[in-house]
């Protein structure tokens, strides 16, 4: 009868993990002051993302600022991020900027990073806090972006399975530091768009997603194949940030110390019976 409870709490402890739904959070990023066009606050080319963020997820605030400090970040839950303040021109991060970053992730944070490869007096600036090197592609004109197998739940997740992206003057990711690379252009090796889960970048840190293109979030009356054509990659992608990594549930801890407790317990009565 003994090993029979036992057994069953031993089923108990590798049941599935248990995660409360997220409440609230809180995103942010930079304003149009900084970001220009692609700020997450109020940037003039991004609203039909904003929208689908604020309608599709449990969302408090977005806030907004011009400089990345520790002080700013530790006060949101998701960073998203963009070099492109217009079409051509992007914004690069300082190094205290990049050092805030670093830290914001590697405490636990979580970011969206939108970058536009082929502007390289900025680009490498937002992949260098997570330790990955971008270039520029060198190619023009429409590029077809293909998922990599295994699919990745950013490109075929809860929000459908993107198939096909377009990337226009994107860059290309040649050091990936750990990230797995989730989807590239057709006729690029290198991936445009990579991941990392949590712990990845260390103990703790939290889940970061990289983009080598900005193409696929601009407005649809910007562009009519940019943002209605990706939406399920961008709530993919947003999903995969924002809901919680499951972690056991209290009872199932206290199971498993219960089993430790009681195996231990029978050792020793085993050993004096011997």
């Amino acid at each position: 009868m003994h090993r029979i409870m036992l057994s069953g709490l031993a089923v108990a402890c590798l049941g599935l993990p248990v995660a409360e739904a997220p409440a609230g959070i809180v995103v942010g990023g930079f304003d149009d002051a900084r970001g220009g066009i692609s700020a997450v606050f109020n940037g003039s080319f991004v609203d039909d993302a904003r929208n689908s963020l604020l309608s599709h997820f449990d969302v408090d605030a977005i806030v907004g600022t011009t400089e990345l400090t520790p002080a700013f970040l530790s006060g949101i839950d998701l960073l998203i991020l963009s070099n492109a303040i217009t079409q051509s021109v992007g914004t690069p991060l300082s190094p205290a900027e990049q050092t805030a970053v670093h830290d914001f992730v590697h405490a636990g944070g979580r970011a969206m990073v939108v970058i536009d490869g082929f502007m390289t007096g900025s680009s490498q600036s937002y992949a260098t806090p997570f330790g990955l090197t971008i270039e520029d592609d060198d190619l023009s004109g429409v590029l077809p972006v293909i998922g990599i197998d295994p699919p990745h739940p950013v490109w075929d997740g809860p929000y459908g399975d993107q198939l096909l992206a377009l990337f226009y003057g994107a860059g290309k990711f040649t050091f990936l530091n750990g990230a797995s690379p989730v989807a590239r252009a057709f006729i690029v090796p290198e991936p445009g768009i990579v991941a990392f889960d949590h712990d990845v970048l260390g103990p703790g840190s939290g889940r970061v997603v990289v983009f080598g293109d900005t193409t696929p979030f601009i407005d649809g009356d910007v562009n009519p194949a940019a943002f209605p054509a990706h939406e399920a990659l961008w709530l993919n992608t947003l999903h995969y940030l924002i809901e919680p990594v499951p972690e056991p549930a209290t009872w199932t801890l206290a199971v498993c110390g219960a089993i430790g407790w009681l195996g231990m317990a029978r050792w020793q009565h085993r050993r004096r019976a011997t």
